[in-house]
């Protein structure tokens, strides 16, 4: 049996635990990371050291980190709308948007919390971080 790394021995993990956010350390395999937990009790991606799993226990999809061209991180009309969430005390979306090499988006829900905060820039700064390395490799 594959043992589970800790934080301390692996510092993407030890990243994105540091988050506020849905993340939770581990998941379905030993690859896994962490896994995003969503309010409504299902866990839609899972971060591996090489990308993403998009409905990790469901419909397993991977999706590598360089194939990712866009992570929505600068999406001015996605800021805007977390602003103005933010500021009328209304939910936001609660998507997160990654378009990929080839033109295809992956929509990624997120939890939408009641005064406005968002964690897709959160989860979309990580995933930016680790594309921007991948891609340089």
């Amino acid at each position: 049996m594959a043992r589970t790394r800790t934080s301390s021995e692996d510092p993407m993990l030890g990243r994105l635990l540091r988050t506020a956010s849905g993340l939770r350390a581990g998941g379905i395999s030993a690859d896994v990371l962490a896994t995003y937990h969503h309010d409504d009790g299902s866990r839609p991606f899972a971060f591996r050291r090489d990308g993403l799993l998009i409905d990790p226990e469901g419909d397993a999809r991977f999706v590598p980190f360089d194939a990712i061209e866009d992570a929505s991180y600068h999406d001015l009309a996605l800021l805007r709308g977390d602003k103005r969430s933010r500021k009328g005390g209304e939910r936001n979306s609660g998507v997160l948007p990654l378009r990929l090499v080839d033109g295809e988006v992956v929509a990624l829900p997120l939890n939408a919390h009641p005064e406005g905060r968002s964690e897709r820039l959160t989860i979309a700064r990580l995933i930016e971080q680790r594309a921007c390395i991948a891609r340089a490799k």
